[in-house]
């Protein structure tokens, strides 16, 4: 039995994708994990192209993807641009905005 796009094996069964993970389908394979620093907007990601800059993290020209700076954060995902914390707020090199809470970043 073949999985549909979006859903892959795991244990014997046919599961939805979880985030940060795609599976194209067709076959029975487990779904493909994204990797570090990537997630998916939702569960049951088809394609690669669904794996997109985690939370905390940015695109940079030299290193490739980077966690955000100490003093800035990135509450969406993409490649979108590090935000600079306000003066009377700290930030851990990292932070991210993850279910509505702040999870600071390793470094």
């Amino acid at each position: 039995m073949q999985t549909n796009a979006g859903y892959g094996w795991d244990n014997g069964q046919v599961n939805q994708c979880p985030y940060a993970y795609f599976s194209a389908g067709e076959s029975q394979n487990p779904c493909t994990w994204c990797g570090e620093p990537f997630n998916t907007t939702a569960p049951g990601a088809a394609r690669a192209d669904a794996c997109q800059v985690d939370y905390g993290y940015t695109r940079d020209a030299a290193a490739g993807v980077m966690p955000c700076l100490r003093g800035s954060y990135k509450d969406v995902l993409g490649a979108s641009a590090c935000s600079q914390v306000g003066r009377r707020s700290a930030s851990n090199a990292g932070a991210r905005r993850t279910m509505g809470s702040w999870q600071g970043g390793g470094m």
